[in-house]
């Protein structure tokens, strides 16, 4: 019972982390902090581990609630993004692309690759955010909130994996991951208010 307390509040906290990055995007139409590959990764990522999921079918409803909302949110961000940073006939080329490359790859390859595959792709993508940060000095449409909140999310799955004598290179993966997105956090929040104190 606990356990699954646990984890329908670490849904709740996953899926409440977008709403900030939305409202911000949706209010300053900003593209310039946020790297183009960041939501790309992301949605690459998330997306095989639902495909996974769903081809091993022993799950609980919230796991793949979970990742649904992570795959499904992700996806709409970065053709959001895509299309505030390029024309439609750019958003649409590169997102049937990416969706054809997406589904090639998941059938060319058996679950175990494909989900090296999207842990390797999600902690690239915070890098590549990091580096975007350095880059450009910029947190232009980015929202801290979106890392802290995605931080407390999977703080909260840790919790839960030791609990459950979970793989210890899987929880070693998740806690790379929470001090990518807090560092991602951080710089965000720095840079944003660099540039307020600059005006």
């Amino acid at each position: 019972m606990t356990l699954t307390i646990l984890n329908i509040v670490a849904l709740i906290i996953l899926a409440h982390a977008y709403v900030p990055q939305i409202k911000t995007t949706f209010r300053t139409k900003a593209t310039e902090g946020v790297s183009p590959f960041f939501w790309l990764l992301i949605s690459l990522s998330t997306s095989y581990s639902l495909f996974n999921l769903l081809a091993t079918g022993n799950a609980d409803w919230y796991s793949y609630l979970g990742q649904f909302l992570n795959a499904g949110i992700a996806l709409i961000l970065f053709v959001w993004l895509t299309k505030l940073k390029h024309s439609w006939v750019i958003t649409v080329c590169v997102t049937l692309l990416y969706i054809l490359l997406n589904y090639n790859i998941y059938n060319m390859f058996v679950l175990e690759v494909t989900q090296t595959i999207a842990t390797v792709a999600i902690i690239l993508a915070y890098i590549d955010q990091i580096i975007h940060f350095i880059r450009t000095k910029r947190a232009d449409g980015t929202n801290p909130f979106l890392y802290y909140y995605f931080a407390l999310g999977l703080s909260v799955l840790v919790s839960i994996m030791f609990m459950t004598d979970v793989s210890f290179h899987v929880i070693l993966t998740e806690l790379v991951n929470i001090v990518l997105l807090l560092v991602c956090g951080i710089m965000s929040q720095i840079l944003g208010k660099n540039k307020k104190n600059k005006i």
